[in-house]
C-alpha cells in the first residue's frame, strides 16, 4: 500500500477529531520530488508577492502567467519554467482593460510580431494553441470581493471560486490580487491574517497550483534597502503563514553606480528576490529586473550590461579624439583610478582587447613599434 493509499484511506473527521498516523506507514517509502514552478518556487503552495505600489507587481505576474502558458522563459532568460500550465488572475484592485494592456505589451516583447491583442483577451499567433487560453481573468472590480467573512468563514465568492477550481484542471499558478482587497478587517489582526492565509491553502490544495497572494510592502521595508521576509505589510501572520515569498524591490544605488548604470536610471531596474521559502535553500543570486517601455519588465544580466556600458564609453572617447590613439598609449593614459574608466591597466587592457574581438572598435596594424612589436591604432566604426 503507497502512501496515497494510505492517506485516502483516512475518514474525513471533523476538526475535533484526534487520529493521529503513525510514521512507521510513511517511511515504508522515499518521498516524492516536489515539483517546482520555475526557479526555488515550489508549486502547489500558498505564497505571497511583496512590493511597493507602483513597483510593478501586475507586470511581474503577467509575465509569469504568459511564460507558463507557452513554456517560455520567464523575463525573458531570469527563470526557466518547470510546471507549465493555466493561470487564474484574480483582480480585485483592476478592470479587465488593465489586465488587458499588460498581458499585451508583455506579450509584444516575448513574442514580438507574432502577437497581437484583441478585445479583453491575448492571441499569440502560434499553429499548435493558442496560448491565451491558458489564463483566466476574473476581475470583480465595484463589488465586493471578500474571501473570508469577519469570523474567517468563507463567503459565497470563495466557494463558487472553490467549486470552479474543482471542475477546471491544469492550473498552475492562481494570483490573488491584492490580498487586502480580499479580506474583512484589519490587515494587522494576526486572526484575520492567518485566515486568509489558510484560504490561500485551500485554494493551493484544490487546484494543485501555487497561489500568490499580491500584498504591498511596509515603509520599513521599502526603505530598509535589503530584502527581508519582513517587508510585507500588517500582521506577520501573513509571512509566518505562506510557504513562500519574493519581494520587488529597488535595486541599491550603490550597486547601480558599480555597474555604471546613470543615476537618472537607477529607477528602473528592481530586484526579485526570494525571502522566505520553506522548501529549498535561499536565492543563489540577485535576479535584477529592468522596467522597459510600458512597465514591462526584462532580466538583466549585470556581467553584459557592465561589458555594453563600457563599450559605449569606449566608443565615446575614441570618437573624441582628433586623430587615432595607439593601442598602448590610450590604455597608459585612460587607466589607473583616475582615468576616464576607472579601470587598472591590465583590466583596460583585457577589455579593449574584448572590444577588438567582439568587433565593437577596429584594430588597425600600422607596423612595429621601436622594440619590435607590433604596434596599430584604436578607430571607432563609421
Amino acid at each position: 500500500m503507497t502512501i496515497k493509499h494510505i492517506l485516502q484511506s483516512i475518514p474525513s473527521a471533523p476538526p475535533s477529531t484526534f487520529k493521529p498516523i503513525n510514521a512507521a506507514f510513511v517511511l515504508k517509502e522515499k518521498p516524492p520530488k516536489r515539483k517546482v514552478l520555475f526557479g526555488t518556487v515550489p508549486l502547489g503552495v500558498p505564497a505571497l508577492l511583496v512590493a511597493q505600489g507602483g513597483m510593478g507587481k501586475g507586470f511581474c505576474y503577467a509575465d509569469i502567467a504568459l511564460s507558463l502558458a507557452s513554456n517560455t522563459s520567464i523575463f525573458n532568460g531570469a527563470f526557466e519554467v518547470e510546471s507549465s500550465g493555466r493561470t487564474l488572475i484574480f483582480s480585485a484592485e483592476d478592470a479587465i482593460e488593465e489586465l488587458h494592456s499588460r498581458l499585451h505589451y508583455v506579450g509584444e516583447t516575448k513574442f514580438g510580431s507574432n502577437f497581437i491583442g484583441a478585445h479583453k483577451k491575448l492571441h499569440p499567433l502560434n499553429k499548435d494553441k493558442n496560448q491565451a487560453d491558458k489564463i483566466e481573468l476574473f476581475c470583480p472590480k465595484g463589488n465586493c470581493c471578500h474571501l473570508i467573512d469577519d469570523s474567517g468563514e468563507t463567503t459565497l465568492l470563495a466557494e463558487d471560486f472553490i467549486e470552479y477550481l474543482r471542475n477546471e484542471k491544469g492550473f498552475s499558478l492562481i494570483v490573488i490580487d491584492t490580498i487586502r482587497r480580499v479580506m474583512p478587517g484589519d490587515e494587522n489582526d494576526s486572526k484575520a491574517a492567518s485566515h486568509i492565509v489558510a484560504f490561500l491553502g485551500k485554494l493551493a490544495e484544490v487546484s494543485g497550483a501555487t497561489v500568490l497572494g499580491i500584498h504591498h510592502m511596509s515603509k520599513s521595508g521599502s526603505h530598509s534597502g535589503t530584502p527581508d521576509q519582513n517587508a510585507a505589510r500588517g500582521s506577520s501572520a501573513l509571512t509566518d503563514g505562506v510557504r513562500l515569498q519574493l519581494n520587488l524591490n529597488n535595486v541599491p544605488s550603490k550597486l547601480l553606480s558599480k555597474h555604471g548604470i546613470p543615476k537618472e536610471q537607477h529607477k528602473l531596474y528592481l530586484e526579485l528576490s526570494v525571502t522566505k521559502n520553506n522548501y529549498g535553500p535561499p536565492q543563489p543570486e540577485m535576479v535584477v529586473l529592468k522596467r522597459g517601455e510600458h512597465g514591462v519588465l526584462t532580466h538583466v544580466d549585470f556581467g553584459n550590461q557592465k561589458s555594453a556600458t563600457f563599450n559605449q564609453q569606449l566608443i565615446s572617447v575614441l570618437a573624441g579624439l582628433e586623430v587615432p590613439a595607439k593601442k598602448s598609449e590610450f590604455i597608459t593614459k585612460y587607466s589607473g583610478k583616475n582615468g576616464k574608466f576607472n579601470m587598472s591597466e591590465s583590466a583596460l587592457r583585457e577589455a579593449v582587447n574584448k572590444a577588438i574581438e567582439d568587433k565593437i572598435i577596429i584594430y588597425e596594424s600600422i607596423g612595429s613599434n621601436g622594440s619590435g612589436r607590433k604596434a596599430g591604432v584604436l578607430k571607432v566604426h563609421k
